[in-house]
């Protein structure tokens, strides 16, 4: 499966990958627009945050992931389980 097709796939009864990420593209932007200059503070799940994180850097969904042409790896960003030592 591409990466096209994981993004576009619609399960039974639910939204797709494109779908959840327009819900949350906009949603956002709402949020920030009637928030202008002020500090907000967003918390949700790491599904959410893992499907923003493209459009908050700015870089293409594809970014996100690592594939081999075969299989998907996720791109980790400020991770910090190095520090547990």
């Amino acid at each position: 499966m591409t990466l096209n097709d994981r993004y576009n796939f619609l399960p039974p009864n639910g939204e797709s990958w494109k779908e959840f990420d327009t819900r949350l593209k906009t949603k956002l932007n709402n949020l920030l627009g009637r928030n202008s200059g002020k500090t907000i503070v967003v918390v949700t799940h790491g599904g959410a945050i893992r499907a923003l994180i493209p459009h908050l850097l700015g870089v293409p969904k594809e970014e996100s992931f690592k594939y081999d042409g075969a299989n998907f790896t996720k791109v980790s960003i400020n991770d910090n389980s190095h520090l547990n030592n």
